[in-house]
C-alpha cells in the first residue's frame, strides 16, 4: 500500500473505533453501529483530501419525526448513557469479585471506567488522557481489572488513544 501511496485502509468493524498511523498510511476501523453510542462514520474524498468524521445517529430525533411513541427511542441519547453507565458500575462489580476492592472504592472506580469509555467514544479520550488518569478512581478500577481484557485494553488505549478519533483530514 505505501509503494502505490495508498493514504488510507478502513476496515471494520471491531465493535470500537481505531485510528492507527504509520509512515503515511493511516487505517481506519470504524465504528460498531450497534455499540454505545449508535454512530457511523462520514468519510468526504475529494481530489485533494479525505475527511473522516464519526457521527452519532440521532434516534431521538427520528423518533420524534416519525410519531413514535416508545419512551426508550424517544429519549434515546439518555436511554445510552444510563446504559453505559450501568455497564460501568456492573463490570466493576463483577471484575471486583475475583480482584476485591473496597465497597467505597468501587463508586469511584465505575465512575473513572465510565469516564474513559464516554470519553473514548465522543473521540477525547487523547485530550482527557491525564484527567483521567488524575480520577480517583483511576488505580481502583486498574486494581480490581487485572487479568480481565478491560484491565490491559483500557490502559493501553489511555495511553496510546490517537486524537485522530475525533476525525480528521488527509491531504494529498
Amino acid at each position: 500500500m505505501r509503494t502505490y501511496h495508498v493514504p488510507l485502509y478502513l476496515s471494520g468493524h471491531l465493535h470500537a473505533r481505531i485510528v492507527l498511523q504509520e509512515e503515511g498510511l493511516t487505517e481506519l476501523v470504524t465504528e460498531y453501529l450497534l455499540s454505545y453510542p449508535t454512530s457511523y462514520s462520514m468519510l468526504d474524498l475529494t481530489d485533494d483530501s479525505i475527511t473522516y468524521v464519526p457521527r452519532r445517529v440521532n434516534v431521538d430525533a427520528w423518533a420524534r419525526a416519525s410519531g413514535q411513541r416508545d419512551p426508550v427511542l424517544l429519549r434515546f441519547s439518555q436511554w445510552q448513557e444510563d446504559e453505559l453507565r450501568q455497564y460501568s458500575y456492573d463490570n466493576v462489580d463483577y471484575m471486583s469479585e475475583r480482584n476485591p476492592i473496597k465497597h467505597w472504592e468501587r463508586n469511584m472506580a465505575a465512575d473513572f471506567f465510565y469516564a474513559a469509555m464516554r470519553s473514548y467514544w465522543d473521540g477525547t479520550i487523547a485530550e482527557k488522557r491525564q484527567e483521567l488518569k488524575a480520577m480517583s478512581g483511576y488505580s481502583p478500577f486498574f486494581r480490581c481489572a487485572k487479568g480481565f481484557s478491560y484491565g490491559w485494553w483500557l490502559k493501553d488505549l489511555i495511553e496510546n488513544a490517537s486524537p485522530l478519533l475525533a476525525g480528521f483530514r488527509l491531504e494529498n
